[in-house]
């Protein structure tokens, strides 16, 4: 191939990128909550946590299902956390969103990240996120099932039990390090 080819599909591979970069829809969302329960790691009530996930909001679901989709989001999206001097990080970041479900709930986003890290330790089997979902009949929280670009707590409204967040090392109810609630989550749009 001559050097004038060669230039060609350089030129050409670069503006595929550039135009890949540019319909990504990278957005990071910034969380505050309250710990609810902190036994675990030694974490008072009342503890505020604050954290921080992205995802691009144009990845296609892994499952889908008529009022619901399962992202399974790739690196480097992660969700992360500080609470009370610890640090807190995944490896691998799943996002769910149920809209209109008619049962206990209606509308639900989980952000849930896998693999969590607590303090430099890595725990395989543990889970760090949230799930926050709506009250019987009220259906207007989510308009679909894609990933969201702006969360609106408040609007979440259903009970404690199915809007929580969660720290655990083992996947399992009796591995629970700590649990908070969300308390704000801010979306900022990242530029390509």
């Amino acid at each position: 191939m001559s050097f004038k080819n060669v230039a060609r599909a350089l030129v050409a591979t670069a503006a595929l990128a550039a135009a890949g970069a540019a319909t990504a829809a990278t957005f990071t969302f910034q969380f505050t909550g309250t710990v609810t329960y902190g036994a675990g790691v030694s974490v008072p009530v009342g503890t505020p946590i604050t954290g921080s996930y992205s995802y691009d909001a144009k990845t296609e679901p892994a499952i889908h299902f008529k009022g619901s989709s399962s992202y399974q989001i790739p690196a480097p999206h992660i969700i992360s956390a500080t609470v009370a001097g610890h640090t807190i990080t995944t490896e691998r970041l799943t996002v769910t969103v149920v809209n209109n479900f008619k049962g206990n709930i209606e509308d639900s986003l989980t952000v849930m990240g896998e693999s969590m890290v607590l303090d430099g330790t890595t725990f395989p089997e543990g889970v760090f996120g949230f799930v926050l979902s709506s009250a019987p009949l009220h259906r207007d929280v989510l308009k679909g099932t894609k990933l969201p670009r702006k969360v609106d707590v408040p609007a979440f409204d259903a009970y404690e039990a199915l809007s929580y967040g969660v720290l655990q090392i083992n996947g399992g109810q009796e591995g629970t390090l700590l649990q908070f609630k969300v308390d704000s989550i801010t979306a900022v749009k990242e530029v390509p």
